[in-house]
């Protein structure tokens, strides 16, 4: 009896999805990194929006303060990741580095965070923040 992925609709959408992912484990090193970095920005909002919710006790999506921290955590973000190595390293390898890699790169993150959020504060962001933003960004 055929498995109920391989017929009908399913089939096409699951060759659709498998041909991508050739697709894209065949891509050179700098469109991966692009992909990762997309995804990192994004990981970035998600994080801003969780650690403002968590911190206020409600949703707080598309908001000015959940941009701000999505900005600035980006920011601080990706160019720790690029000096960390993070993108080679996920690139070429993922396991116990890599995971490591992320989490200095997060710890790493914290203090530009506390810095823009805790020292110099911002109209609207609780400076606790800065704190929790990097711990936010380092679970997911």
């Amino acid at each position: 009896m055929p498995n109920q992925i391989e017929t009908g609709e399913s089939a096409g959408a699951f060759a659709a999805v498998r041909g991508f992912l050739r697709r894209l484990g065949s891509a050179d090193r700098r469109t991966k990194t692009a992909i990762l970095v997309v995804a990192d920005i994004a990981t970035c909002m998600v994080a801003a929006w969780l650690a403002l919710s968590l911190r206020l006790g409600y949703w707080q999506i598309f908001t000015r303060p959940g941009m701000i921290v999505s900005a600035v955590g980006a920011l601080a973000f990706i160019p720790i990741a690029f000096s960390e190595g993070v993108y080679s390293g996920i690139v070429r390898h993922t396991g116990l580095r890599g995971l490591l890699q992320l989490v200095r790169t997060c710890l790493f993150t914290a203090i530009p965070t506390v810095i823009v959020f805790s020292f110099i504060t911002v109209k609207g962001v609780p400076r606790t923040i800065g704190l929790l933003f990097p711990l936010v960004l380092a679970a997911l």
